[in-house]
């Protein structure tokens, strides 16, 4: 070592320098900052544990293991009587809240109410080839946003006046033949458009954009009750039901589904049912309806919405008043595009790992895309395959009946909502 002071070499035993006597501080710290190290490093350690186990505590459940084994499934019903349908839909919005200014005149408000229903107006048409505008309990509703339009929306319309923006207005979006008939002469009846409504007194003043009318408080509540979409608690139809019979002997005069159903969703409330089936000679045919309940029979609604690229916006226009909670999630126009035809390698590697039986046979049903595919066979026992990017193979799971293959899908998918529709109900 060298001796600071005379910077002479020196032994590493002295303890003092043989040249010029000055002490020397040989390593006699050295075991204090080695053992704060030691504990500097033990804490950080520690640090890593406890945030590494928060991570495990909150993050989803990991998909399990690809099964290896071949069990037998449960009955395929896809759902008990009565279940609740709450897997694949989320829930309402909140209803806008109205308020009136009792120090308003009858010609302000007039005014107020034409440039709020024009503003709104322009912005459903500025948006509407990107957004799904529907009628929702008889308000302008954004579908995907999952939210009512309010005049706080509005503050960006060209034309908006900036003195309404802390209004609480009603923006209608309602059909022009319910409506009276001052403000909506030569209009569509049967069109949705777009009115704003505000309290005055006992009454509302309502506008179309263009011109305004008193309307009476009774009419409005009359209205608005017509647009209500509470039709009762949504429930899974069970393949035992009377529903279920009903439903079926409806489609039965369909050509295309040749007889025999599978059934991809089917659900009800006490006024409308919802369907998406396809027909058993054709897995990649998926058509989807809308019913309505007629007696204890029901009657084919709304036809052909797998090709409608709105489809809420087209369903709400022909039934307003259906609880869109009550339709599955998905878009069939654009989600069927990505439906496979060949499942040979698949279905032969689940043979050669043993995730089936060589004679289990071909399966009974399958349908499926790049990411997902589900089938079952002639015993009953379903399958639902994910490829896994990561890994870039299937991986195989048994699903017992379709909330389950629903609850694994949305576990698993990439996108939201899940294709859903490749599920067999029933």
């Amino acid at each position: 070592m060298i001796c600071k002071k005379c910077k002479t070499a020196v032994s590493e035993i002295d303890k003092k320098c043989p040249h010029c006597g000055s002490p020397l501080k040989l390593y006699s710290n050295h075991k204090f900052w080695l053992a704060a190290l030691i504990i500097i490093l033990l804490l950080i350690i520690f640090a890593i544990y406890v945030m590494y186990t928060q991570m495990r505590v909150n993050q989803p459940n990991a998909p399990e293991d690809p099964i290896q084994t071949n069990q037998s499934a449960e009955p395929p019903d896809g759902a008990s009587p009565g279940q609740t349908v709450d897997a694949e839909n989320s829930g309402m919005a909140a209803l806008p809240v109205v308020s009136a200014d009792p120090g308003k005149t009858q010609a302000e408000i007039e005014q107020m109410v034409k440039n709020l229903a024009a503003s709104a107006e322009k912005y459903r048409a500025a948006y509407s080839e990107t957004n799904e505008f529907v009628s929702r309990s008889g308000y302008l509703y954004d579908y995907p946003a999952d939210m009512y339009i309010s005049v706080k929306d509005l503050t960006d319309v060209e034309g908006f006046n900036s003195a309404y923006a802390d209004e609480e207005a009603m923006i209608l979006y309602v059909k022009a033949g319910d409506m009276p008939q001052e403000i909506t002469s030569g209009m569509d009846a049967d069109k949705l458009t777009v009115f704003a409504a505000y309290p005055s007194e006992e009454d509302f003043i309502a506008s179309n954009g263009s011109s305004a009318v008193i309307v009476e408080g009774s009419v409005i509540q009359d209205l608005l009750n017509r647009y209500s979409a509470d039709h009762g608690q949504i429930i899974r139809v069970s393949s035992q039901s009377e529903t279920f019979a009903a439903v079926m002997r409806a489609l039965g005069d369909i050509p295309a589904l040749d007889g025999s159903v599978d059934v991809r969703y089917m659900s009800e409330d006490e006024k409308y049912i919802s369907a998406v089936v396809s027909p058993h000679s054709d897995y990649n045919r998926i058509m989807e309806f809308v019913l309505l309940k007629t007696d204890g029979e029901c009657e084919l609604l709304i036809e052909q919405i797998e090709t409608e690229w709105q489809k809420f916006v087209a369903i709400n226009t022909d039934a307003p008043d259906l609880n869109l909670e009550l339709i599955p999630a998905y878009n069939l126009w654009r989600d069927m595009k990505d439906l496979k035809t060949d499942f040979t390698a698949l279905l032969d590697s689940m043979v050669t790992s043993g995730i089936i039986a060589q004679d289990e046979g071909e399966p009974v049903f399958i349908s499926g895309n790049g990411e997902f595919v589900f089938m079952e066979f002639e015993d009953g026992m379903r399958m639902l395959a994910h490829f896994d990017d990561t890994h870039n193979e299937w991986k195989v799971y048994q699903v017992l009946q379709y909330d389950d293959a629903v609850a694994r899908m949305k576990e698993l998918a990439k996108f939201n909502p899940p294709p859903y529709f490749l599920i067999k109900q029933a």
